[in-house]
């Protein structure tokens, strides 16, 4: 009898204090679930949104949740689409990948189409889950889909990726901050027991500095319990006075520092012209600002601010909540204009 197959499990453990999503988990599971409809279609998703917002958190959350629904397992891989190295490229994850599927190093092909090929192979009648988390161009994951219609392919990123969409029909979910509601209940289980419930209009007020952004609410939890005589209210004036996470004194500050070094890595991939866009908007409140007054702020045509800002939104940092009108979450905005003082204190702008 031949070998049993290797059945790899990549995926990474699940992030504690997880919470809501359900219409997301919901929307995945009607989209990526084998239904024995598909013939030679691969159904695949693309989830985007905001630096921090939890792309990769919901992907490996719905990946432990059908594990039995793919029993020949999970592929994972951190496409380092935007970190502090450079991308990997589809031939060394392909070669990781057939690796897991007990290809020996000898045997592995040398070109990419010749990788592609043989992965395509070897998941043809197989039923895999491919989770592929932080990716930055469709060119990184096309060779990575595999041909068999019982497998899925999850992708994670803060790109739109629009080829993606267009030309290989990929639906995208876009991820946005939690509601009010379930960013104080992931406050509450980050927590000791009862220190939300202590301090409830603080906990709202700690959460609206944050923005719903899950990141930001896991950054400030772990303040509070590293300081436990730190109150919720205390620390909310903290921030107030700070004026930036960054700048918050703290004994050991990698948390607080990941948050700006998060959104850092979106923005110096931004040519110039953006990045002066991303900076004029931190002369707003930050809420619901229309493409028009954008255009005032910068001595521009409407036209010419609406298309910098839905470039800003297509990299995930900007959202546009309704047809031209353009926000922030309070955790960015505070980030812009750290940035808008850093590098344009020389040619401050009137607010709008």
């Amino acid at each position: 009898a031949p070998p049993p197959r290797p059945r790899p499990s990549q995926t990474p453990a699940a992030s504690t204090g997880f919470v809501g999503r359900t219409a997301e988990l919901k929307r995945l599971d009607r989209l990526l679930l084998p239904t024995g409809e598909q013939v030679g279609q691969v159904p695949a998703v693309l989830v985007t949104g905001f630096p921090g917002v939890g792309k990769t958190a919901l992907a490996v959350r719905w990946a432990h949740r059908v594990r039995d629904r793919f029993p020949d397992g999970q592929l994972y891989v951190d496409l380092h689409g935007y970190a502090d190295r450079r991308p990997l490229h589809p031939q060394e994850v392909l070669a990781s990948f057939l690796r897991a599927l007990g290809v020996p190093d000898g045997e592995l092909p040398r070109s990419l189409d010749e990788a592609a090929n043989l992965y395509r192979t070897l998941l043809s009648d197989r039923r895999m889950l491919i989770v592929l988390d932080n990716a930055r161009e469709e060119s990184q994951i096309r060779p990575l889909v595999p041909g068999a219609a019982g497998c899925a392919v999850l992708v994670t990123g803060r790109d739109t990726l629009p080829g993606l969409v267009a030309r290989d029909g990929v639906p995208r979910l876009d991820l946005d901050v939690l509601g009010e509601d379930e960013a104080i209940t992931l406050l509450a289980r980050l927590l000791r027991s009862g220190r939300v419930d202590a301090e409830p209009l603080a906990a709202r007020a700690l959460n609206r500095q944050c923005g719903g952004l899950p990141l930001a609410i896991r950054l400030l939890a772990a303040r509070l319990e590293e300081h436990p005589r730190v109150g919720i209210a205390q620390l909310c004036v903290e921030l107030q006075e700070a004026g930036a996470f960054r700048e918050l004194p703290v004994e050991n500050d990698d948390l607080f520092t990941a948050v700006h070094a998060a959104f850092e890595l979106s923005y110096v991939s931004l040519p110039e012209p953006l990045r002066r866009w991303f900076r004029l908007f931190a002369r707003t409140e930050g809420r619901l600002v229309s493409g028009y007054a954008m255009a005032d702020l910068a001595g521009t045509t409407p036209l010419e601010a609406t298309r910098a800002l839905r470039r800003l939104v297509g990299v995930s940092l900007l959202r546009e909540c309704a047809p031209n009108r353009f926000s922030l979450p309070a955790p960015l905005l505070r980030y812009a204009r750290r940035l808008a003082l850093r590098e344009d204190a020389q040619c401050p702008l009137r607010s709008v």
